[in-house]
Order: structure tokens, then C-alpha cells, then sequence
């Protein structure tokens, strides 16, 4: 096991005790919050609408965005969450024990109960949206045309008879589609032209009846297309395609796959039109995963739109690569120096570069080199290996583009009982600009290769801005840190300041506070840095980049948040601060 994965492990190895009492304590301060029973019947019908903002809003810690029951905090449960997207455990599940569930919890398996904080219309809301993720889109169409063929003469098409009225949303809350699927199986009675209905239709025609008293919502939007060779400018077919839907927070909540025709053109139907939904796409075309730059929306009253896929023809050239930026972040603990890296490449040419075989056999595409010092290294980026002289290697390609493949990385430099330390970054390409911020925190920071522009406040948070230009591959970046013996160590905003220390155990909390802090600076200098680029009629893959980097951030931001080293007052402010940037990010990147 190598420093990399011992360092994400020690991030994530939050007690599960400790998480459930950060869950359970703000929600039981209301007082006699569980004092009334639970209702078992919607007051209205329960729209699976609404319930979805709910869920991103609250759920997707530990049920993951998807319901799959892999959220960010999922792995520090003793009782791994529900899997909500599983079909056979759906149909045993009825929404009234749903209901009960999430008002109450179930304090055995770490679910925290949600009473005090939501509506019951809120929970019965959230209970439908749970319900549905068992439910694909396709699947909803085809479970339509089964009851409209076996069901809707006796039940009627909208599901209200005179023997049943399945629209009204109490009718079925208490029944699990097992239960109807058991009394209809045998086929008896009222029910004998069931008989020779086959099991899956069965089981189609009850989600059918059961949504009939549920709130869906309209999917009639239609997404078109095409995939370009940007090499070449000629269509490509038979491209294997991936639609992602994203909401306005960036959550990736469904995918669809379609193959493109020859004429390159493809389309995406049934979407749901609402512009809080978000579109990007992504294909591989020569073994390159591409995504589009910019997601899109639907405009309103308007039922189509489009979302074009450029991709490129490959090379093994490294001439038109080159690296035109490192972004460095650095932040102070009281016995080491944290820093993240950001190194973003360029290829001017109208190829993929594909990289050239490493002593591994495997393609190198990028080399880099840390400090000497450098210890619980993580890259963000998995197809990184080390090498044995002690370099990094990466395998990604690189499309065409202005800064289109950034590379990612965080470590440490220890400095318990140091004054001063120098830290030396050998660089394999010329880098056409560096540009560095660091927390004031009493620290000095001297460099011969970059120039001190002052202090500035970002987000609340002081830094010093360092820039540079044209180093030159060959050389390292060196920085020499002085005053390390008077690092100031601030706790996050509302709480005690804790005193500076030369020596003693590493705060993990207050360490990842700090991450998370110049976490969020990283990501402006890359805003600031794309806004900036002319526009390029290429692929850009640094967008879902950034993307990904930010849910990160949102996810580190809740874990601190559930340990009680954020209060409620931060947390709420950096969260609509991180979603407002990611949905930035995907709505304008790179325009």
C-alpha cells in the first residue's frame, strides 16, 4: 500500500460514532419534535419533484446523488446505507414505512431521523423520490403500455374505477408492490385474465398503477447532435456516447447511452426540460475519453436542444504539447506545510497526444517530480504511477486545446521543530506562468524565481500572491520558508484559536479545514485562469476537472461539517459558495 492511499484512507476514517451524533444533535434540539405519531397517509399526493431537491439537499452524503448508497460519507458507516437503485429490494419497500423511516430513523443502522428538520409533506415528497430510484425512464414508458394493455379497461387509464381509485395517493402508501404482486399472482377471481401474464409484465403494470399517485414530471425533451472529427472536420459514427444528467449542483444523477450514425448525428429523447437540469456528454473515440465543454439546458417553452461532441485522430508527437501554467496553493499546519499543485498543459496541434512508451511498457503522457520532502502525496488523477527514480508519471492524453488536461496533486512537507525549510520542484517542461497564493499565517516566503504581489483577501481568508513566467524545464521552482517556528494556526471561524506549537500530533480537522480553504482559492485561480483564454473550437477536458475537484471540496466541507468542526453558519455560507462556482463552471466554463 503505497503514501497515496494510506493518506485518502486517513481522510476518510471518520469515527461512525462521532457522525451519527454530528447527524443526531442538531436534529433533535427542536423540542418534542417526534412527539406527534406519524402519519400513514399522504396528506397530498407526493411528488417525486420536489423530493428530489430534498434529497440532493440532504440525502446524498450517505445515499450518493444516485441513491446507490454510496455517498461521500457511506464508507465510514458501520451500517452501509440503502440502495435505493436495486429494483427487487424496491418492491418489498412501502412508501408509509419509508415515511416512518425517515421521520424517525433507524439509530441501529445510523440513519439519523429527519423530523425536526422536514415537512412531513417534505418527507413523504423524499419517500416518493427514494421510491423512484429503482425506476429508469425506460422503464416507466414500457410499465405505461403494460397497464394500457392489461389493466386500463377494468381500472381505467387513469387508473380511477369504481372499484379502485388509484390516483389517491393513501390507496397503495401501506402496500409494497410485493403485497399486490402476491395477491395477483394466483390469478383468481377478478383477476383471472392475469393468468397467463408474464411475471415482468406483472411486476411493469404494478409500478404503473402505483405512480398513478405520484407527481412526475414531464420528459418530453429531446436532445440532438453530432460527433466531429476535429482533425479531420469529418462526422464519425459509431461512437459510443454517454449523456449525463446533472442538477444545478453538479450532481451526476442518471446517464443515458446512445451510439452515434454514420452520419455522426445522435439523439436523446423523453429528457426532463426543467433548467435546473444540466447536459454534458462524453465518448471515446481512438481509446480518448472526451466530454463537452459546456453542458446544456433547456431553454423554457422550447422542447429541444443541442449539444455537439468534438473529438481527434491521435499522435505520439510530444512537439505541440507544453506546460502553460502550475497554480500552487500552499497552507500551514503547526508541524508540516500543505500544498496542492495544479499542473495545466496545452496542445497546440489537431491531435490527441497519446504519450510514448515509459520503461513500463505503459504510455507516458506526463512526468513531473515533487519535493524530496514531499510525503502523503494523492493525486487526483488514478492513471498517475510512480516511477522507480522517484518521478510520477501519467498516461492521460492530452487533447487539443488551451489548457485543456490538468494534472492535480496535494502533499506534505514536514517542518515540526524547523525554522526554515527549502523546498525544491524539479521541472521537466518550461512552464509559461506560475502562480502561487499562501496562507498569512506568520509564515515568510522567499523565491528567486517568483515575485511577491501583497496580500489579498479571498473568501475571507488573507493569502500572499506570488507569480512568475518562462521557467525553464531543467531547473526546479525553489521556495525558501522562513518564520516557521511562529506559524499562526487559526480554528475555523466561531471557534477558539488554537496556540502555535513547534512540535506535537498533526490536527487532522484543523489540517483538512486549511485544505479545504485553499481548496477553494485553487479553484477560483482556475476560473479566473479559463475566463480569461480566448475560446477554442476544441475539447476541453480541465472542465470536468474542476467539476470533480469542487464535489470534492463540497464532500471534504460536509464531512467536517457532520464532525462538528464547522458550524451552521459557515457551512451553509461555503456550500452555496461551492455550488454557486461549480454551477458556474458548467453553465459558462471556458466560453
Amino acid at each position: 500500500m503505497n503514501k497515496a492511499t494510506l493518506s485518502r484512507q486517513s481522510r476518510l476514517l471518520l469515527p461512525a460514532l462521532l457522525l451519527l451524533l454530528a447527524l443526531l444533535i442538531p436534529l433533535l434540539r427542536a423540542p418534542n419534535a417526534l412527539a406527534a405519531p406519524p402519519r400513514q397517509e399522504p396528506p397530498k399526493t407526493p411528488s417525486v419533484v420536489r423530493g428530489a431537491a430534498v434529497w440532493l439537499e440532504n440525502c446524498t452524503p450517505c445515499h450518493g446523488a444516485t441513491g446507490a448508497g454510496d455517498g461521500p460519507t457511506a464508507a465510514t458507516l458501520q451500517a452501509p446505507p440503502a440502495n435505493f437503485t436495486d429494483p427487487e429490494a424496491a418492491r418489498a419497500r412501502k412508501l408509509a414505512d419509508m415515511f416512518t423511516t425517515i421521520k424517525e430513523g433507524r439509530m441501529e443502522r445510523f440513519m439519523p431521523p429527519w423530523g425536526a428538520r422536514l415537512s412531513e409533506e417534505q418527507i413523504w415528497d423524499v419517500a416518493a423520490y427514494a421510491e423512484s430510484l429503482s425506476t429508469p425512464p425506460e422503464t416507466l414508458d414500457d410499465a405505461a403500455a403494460a397497464y394500457a394493455e392489461n389493466c386500463a379497461e377494468c381500472h381505467g387509464a387513469d387508473g380511477v374505477s369504481d372499484a379502485i381509485d388509484l390516483s389517491n395517493p393513501a390507496t397503495l402508501a401501506s402496500r409494497s408492490l410485493q403485497d399486490l404482486f402476491d395477491q395477483l399472482r394466483p390469478a383468481q377471481g377478478d383477476h383471472a385474465s392475469l393468468a397467463d401474464l408474464p411475471d415482468e409484465t406483472l411486476w411493469l403494470t404494478l409500478i404503473a398503477a402505483r405512480n398513478f399517485a405520484r407527481e412526475y414530471p414531464v420528459l418530453d425533451g429531446i436532445l440532438r447532435g453530432t460527433v466531429v472529427n476535429g482533425t479531420t472536420g469529418e462526422p464519425v459514427g459509431d461512437v459510443t456516447l454517454t449523456l449525463h444528467i446533472l442538477s444545478s449542483n453538479g450532481d451526476d444523477l442518471q446517464t443515458r447511452t446512445a451510439v452515434s450514425a454514420a452520419d455522426g448525428s445522435f439523439v436523446f429523447e423523453k429528457l426532463n426540460r426543467d433548467h435546473t437540469f444540466l447536459y454534458a456528454l462524453e465518448g471515446t473515440y481512438r481509446g480518448v475519453r472526451y466530454v463537452t465543454p459546456d453542458p446544456a439546458v433547456f431553454i423554457p417553452d422550447q422542447s429541444e436542444t443541442t449539444l455537439d461532441l468534438t473529438v481527434y485522430e491521435t499522435t505520439d508527437d510530444p512537439a505541440s504539447v507544453e506546460q502553460s501554467n502550475l497554480h500552487r496553493i500552499i497552507a500551514f499546519d503547526a508541524t508540516r506545510i500543505s500544498i496542492a499543485d495544479v499542473y495545466v498543459f496545452s496542445n497546440g496541434g489537431d491531435r490527441a497526444y497519446t504519450g510514448q512508451p515509459g520503461a513500463d511498457g505503459l504510455p507516458v503522457t506526463v512526468k513531473i517530480a515533487l519535493p524530496e520532502q514531499a510525503e502523503n502525496v494523492f493525486f487526483r488523477t488514478e492513471s498517475v504511477r510512480p516511477a522507480d527514480d522517484g518521478t510520477y508519471l501519467d498516461s492521460s492524453p492530452i487533447p487539443p486545446g488551451q489548457g485543456s488536461y490538468s494534472l492535480f496533486v496535494t502533499y506534505d512537507i514536514p517542518i515540526a521543530g524547523k525554522k526554515k525549510e527549502t523546498v525544491e520542484t524539479p521541472l521537466f517542461y518550461d512552464v509559461g506562468a506560475v502562480n502561487m497564493l499562501a496562507v498569512d499565517q506568520g509564515a515568510t516566503i522567499d523565491s528567486p524565481q517568483l515575485s511577491a504581489l501583497g496580500v489579498e483577501a479571498i473568501q475571507g481568508t488573507d493569502y500572499m500572491r506570488f507569480s512568475g513566467a518562462n521557467l525553464r524545464a531543467g531547473e526546479s521552482l525553489v521556495l525558501e520558508f522562513g518564520n516557521l517556528n511562529r506559524i499562526r494556526t487559526d480554528a475555523p471561524p466561531g471557534e477558539a484559536a488554537v496556540a502555535p506549537a513547534e512540535t506535537g500530533p498533526v490536527n487532522q480537522n484543523q489540517l483538512r479545514w486549511v485544505i479545504l480553504a485553499f481548496g477553494l482559492a485553487m479553484v477560483a485561480f482556475s476560473v479566473w485562469y479559463a475566463g480569461r483564454r480566448q475560446a477554442q473550437p476544441v475539447e476541453v477536458v480541465s472542465a470536468e476537472g474542476e467539476r470533480t475537484r469542487l464535489l470534492a471540496l463540497l464532500s471534504e466541507l460536509e464531512t467536517l461539517h457532520q464532525a462538528g468542526e464547522v458550524d451552521d453558519t459557515t457551512y451553509h455560507r461555503l456550500r452555496e459558495q461551492y455550488r454557486a462556482t461549480l454551477k458556474r463552471i458548467l453553465a459558462q466554463a471556458y466560453d
